[in-house]
Protein backbone atom coordinates (compact mmCIF):
# COMPACT_ATOMS: atom_id res chain seq x y z
CA UNK A 1 0.00 0.00 0.00
CA UNK A 2 1.10 3.52 -0.76
CA UNK A 3 0.54 6.38 1.66
CA UNK A 4 -0.43 9.82 0.39
CA UNK A 5 1.59 12.51 2.12
CA UNK A 6 0.40 15.39 -0.03
CA UNK A 7 -2.07 17.86 1.41
CA UNK A 8 -5.29 18.19 -0.55
CA UNK A 9 -5.11 21.11 -2.95
CA UNK A 10 -7.49 23.96 -2.32
CA UNK A 11 -8.29 26.98 -4.40
CA UNK A 12 -8.08 30.38 -2.76
CA UNK A 13 -9.29 33.67 -4.14
CA UNK A 14 -7.42 35.73 -1.56
CA UNK A 15 -4.31 37.18 -3.14
CA UNK A 16 -1.16 38.27 -1.34
CA UNK A 17 -2.07 41.88 -2.14
CA UNK A 18 -5.41 41.39 -0.35
CA UNK A 19 -3.66 39.95 2.69
CA UNK A 20 -1.39 42.99 2.87
CA UNK A 21 -4.45 45.27 3.06
CA UNK A 22 -5.84 43.64 6.21
CA UNK A 23 -6.03 46.14 9.07
CA UNK A 24 -5.31 49.20 6.92
CA UNK A 25 -7.56 51.98 5.67
CA UNK A 26 -8.18 51.43 1.97
CA UNK A 27 -10.48 54.30 1.06
CA UNK A 28 -12.00 57.31 2.75
CA UNK A 29 -15.41 58.72 1.86
CA UNK A 30 -17.07 61.88 3.07
CA UNK A 31 -20.84 62.19 2.88
CA UNK A 32 -22.84 65.32 2.24
CA UNK A 33 -24.54 66.92 5.25
CA UNK A 34 -28.05 65.67 6.03
CA UNK A 35 -30.80 68.29 6.30
CA UNK A 36 -34.03 68.05 8.29
CA UNK A 37 -35.97 67.66 5.04
CA UNK A 38 -33.86 64.58 4.18
CA UNK A 39 -34.85 62.96 7.49
CA UNK A 40 -38.51 63.79 6.90
CA UNK A 41 -38.45 62.29 3.39
CA UNK A 42 -36.72 59.16 4.72
CA UNK A 43 -39.35 58.78 7.45
CA UNK A 44 -42.23 59.23 4.99
CA UNK A 45 -40.75 56.56 2.70
CA UNK A 46 -40.07 54.07 5.50
CA UNK A 47 -43.40 54.38 7.30
CA UNK A 48 -45.61 54.68 4.17
CA UNK A 49 -48.64 54.33 4.00
CA UNK A 50 -48.81 55.30 7.69
CA UNK A 51 -47.67 58.67 8.98
CA UNK A 52 -44.17 58.67 10.45
CA UNK A 53 -43.78 59.25 14.20
CA UNK A 54 -43.87 62.92 15.16
CA UNK A 55 -40.20 62.91 16.21
CA UNK A 56 -39.29 62.67 12.50
CA UNK A 57 -41.43 65.56 11.27
CA UNK A 58 -41.43 68.03 14.12
CA UNK A 59 -39.09 71.01 13.88
CA UNK A 60 -36.17 72.02 16.07
CA UNK A 61 -38.50 73.92 18.42
CA UNK A 62 -39.78 70.53 19.51
CA UNK A 63 -39.68 69.70 23.21
CA UNK A 64 -38.14 66.25 22.64
CA UNK A 65 -35.02 65.00 24.42
CA UNK A 66 -32.64 66.21 21.74
CA UNK A 67 -34.54 69.25 20.53
CA UNK A 68 -33.94 68.43 16.86
CA UNK A 69 -34.60 65.74 14.29
CA UNK A 70 -32.46 62.66 14.66
CA UNK A 71 -31.99 60.00 11.98
CA UNK A 72 -31.82 56.39 13.10
CA UNK A 73 -28.70 54.36 12.48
Amino acid sequence: MTQHTEAPSSTTYVSEQMRQCVGRELDRRVSYPIASSDIRRWAVAVYYPELPPQRFWSGPADSSDVGALVALE
